[in-house]
């Protein structure tokens, strides 16, 4: 099954995710440029809508790998335990 994120702050975070992270910071700068949810269309045949558990939203799973890109993380613990940090 295609999974999708829904964003929704209280759920996860006792404090506003935009009060840690800089207004200028590049991650930010991309985001407002960068536009992926075509990706959900493109990749909606390799998934079930009958068996199986929702997977990570294709649109996260393409943003991490970018972002693991743009800081040379190649190895997926380095890059989760970067993300947490982060």
């Amino acid at each position: 099954m295609q999974g999708q994120h829904i964003y929704k702050s209280q759920l996860f975070f006792y404090a506003d995710i935009e009060f840690y992270i800089p207004k200028q910071h590049i991650l930010r700068k991309i985001d407002s440029m960068l536009d992926l949810s075509f990706v959900r269309d493109i990749t909606a045949s390799f998934y079930s809508n009958t068996q199986g558990r929702p997977s990570i939203d294709p649109e996260i799973f393409f943003r991490m790998y970018i972002i693991g890109y743009l800081y040379g993380i190649h190895q997926i613990d380095v890059y989760v335990k970067r993300l947490i940090i982060t």
